[in-house]
């Protein structure tokens, strides 16, 4: 609902643009205006005084429009066309009710006013009754000479009823009368990645591409849904047609470099990253994406030049302190990471990914304490992190904890069940304090559960590797896994 809600504001912005450039409308209204300052007697016919009215509607100056249209009906005792203003302001002052009386009323003289059936239209709307305004938009549809546009408000009134298909419906018939409708082509897109109909997405934009094959638009949505159905080379394709047809199309080279950084084509995504530079001003989303491929590819001093221009730019941008915390990571600046993980973690406090890292770092540098701070805050929101309860339950076994990471482990596990490297750990963690048979018993429960993740009790525990229990239980369920992938070929 929120896409067609701004949609609506951005063509209403759109209109305040023509109003502000029609020098017709200006002095209509510099002549009105003066006339009610001076008190002079003016004369303005029914058409003059609609498009005052409207001028004051469409720039949100309801007051100027109430006199406006007080103003009209003084010399104009009964106008279709000012009772349907009357009525929108009847709606602006939330009465509802009022304003469709009146519309009724002025409906039994003229039956077939397109803009009285849009303002009844736009009131129930108003009121959230939606399938009244479908009914009186179906009405206007018979005399619009932009029924493109009605489509399109019946579109929304669908999906604020929750009736998607139908909604689409509507936005497909609206861009197949405008086709050269961005506003359009994207609202219709919006639609099918609202239902998650990827490939009817797909079916839409082809058949569609097929009557208008340069359509830029058409072939950029084409290569979203692509995507969303992971099929990335027809993604890239897609977007090559489109900028055959446009090549200053920005956001087509931005996705197209997605598609490559998916495909792990990391040198040909940056070369399409800054490529939208040629067109459009630097952003510091695209000097992030630019740095995590250089990270990818091993490129640290790439990479830590580029997130330092997206901060440049953007100061609050979480995702480039982070990344330059990472980099300090990654050469070995523990000190420095942390400072720029607290930081991004400050802009951005609900991300379990920058608390993690940090927890991580904090750990490494054997600051304890701040470690299960930090751990414990990510497995509290996120309960199946494993990595975090395995790091957190080590922070304590590295003091010599043993029964509180015992703790960890168990808590872990009860949210996990069928995480076999969780009882790997609680093994490892009941062998060293002793408790034998309890450690045997979890260790032989990860062996059912996944045989091939005992390397992570083997490397926090090597010496098993010398205990006969052990190396019989590994003979045990070694033919057992045989067993099963025997079973399964």
């Amino acid at each position: 609902m929120l896409f067609l809600q701004q949609k609506r504001i951005a063509s209403m912005m759109e209109e305040n643009m023509d109003w502000e450039e029609n020098e017709e409308i200006n002095e209509l209204i510099e002549k009105y205006e003066n006339a009610m300052q001076s008190g002079d007697s003016f004369f303005f016919d029914v058409d003059e005084w609609e498009m005052i009215i409207d001028y004051y509607f469409d720039n949100f100056q309801v007051e100027e429009a109430r006199k406006a249209i007080h103003q009209a009906e003084q010399i104009h005792s009964f106008s279709s066309s000012l009772n349907v203003r009357m009525s929108r302001l009847l709606a602006f002052e939330n009465k509802f009710q009022e304003a469709i009386q009146l519309l009724d009323e002025t409906q039994r003289f003229e039956n077939e006013n397109e803009e009285l059936f849009l303002v009844k239209a736009e009131v129930y709307s108003m009121m959230d009754k939606h399938a009244e305004a479908i009914q009186s938009y179906n009405k206007a549809l018979q005399f619009s000479e932009h029924p493109e546009e009605i489509h399109s408000n019946i579109a929304f009134e669908y999906e604020s009823m929750d009736e998607f298909d139908k909604a689409l419906e509507h936005i497909e018939k609206a861009l197949l009368l405008n086709p050269d409708s961005e506003d359009l082509m994207h609202e219709t897109a919006f639609f099918f990645e609202l239902t998650g109909s990827n490939e009817e997405g797909i079916t839409f934009f082809t058949r569609f591409l097929d009557q208008y094959p340069y359509n830029k638009f058409g072939w950029f949505n084409l290569g979203i849904f692509y995507s969303n159905m992971e099929l990335f080379e027809k993604a890239i394709e897609s977007y090559e047609f489109a900028l055959a047809i446009d090549e200053k199309m920005s956001s087509a080279y931005f996705n197209m470099a997605n598609a490559f950084t998916t495909l792990n084509l990391f040198r040909k995504a940056i070369k399409l990253y800054k490529k939208t530079f040629l067109y459009e001003e630097p952003d510091a989303v695209t000097y992030c994406y630019i740095a995590d491929c250089y990270e990818n590819i091993g490129e640290n001093g790439e990479a830590l030049s580029n997130y330092n221009k997206a901060l440049d730019i953007d100061v609050k941008m979480a995702d480039a302190w982070f990344g330059v915390g990472r980099i300090f990571s990654k050469i070995d600046s523990p000190v420095s990471a942390i400072k720029y993980y607290e930081k991004a973690l400050n802009l951005s406090p609900d991300s379990n990914e920058i608390r993690y890292e940090l927890g991580m770092t904090l750990l490494s540098s054997g600051d304890y304490a701040k470690a299960i701070k930090q751990l414990e805050e990510v497995v509290k929101t996120e309960k199946n992190i494993i990595p975090a309860w395995l790091s957190l339950s080590l922070a304590y076994a590295l003091q010599d904890k043993l029964s509180e990471a015992i703790s960890i482990v168990k808590r872990a596990i009860v949210e996990n069940r069928q995480e076999a490297v969780l009882f790997f750990r609680l093994g490892g963690y009941l062998f060293r304090s002793g408790l034998v048979e309890e450690a045997f018993f979890n260790i032989e429960e990860g062996l059912k559960n996944d045989y091939h993740s005992r390397w992570e009790l083997e490397e926090y525990l090597p010496d098993l590797l010398k205990d006969n229990r052990y190396i019989e239980l590994l003979e045990i369920y070694k033919t057992a896994n045989a067993s099963d992938i025997s079973d399964i070929k």
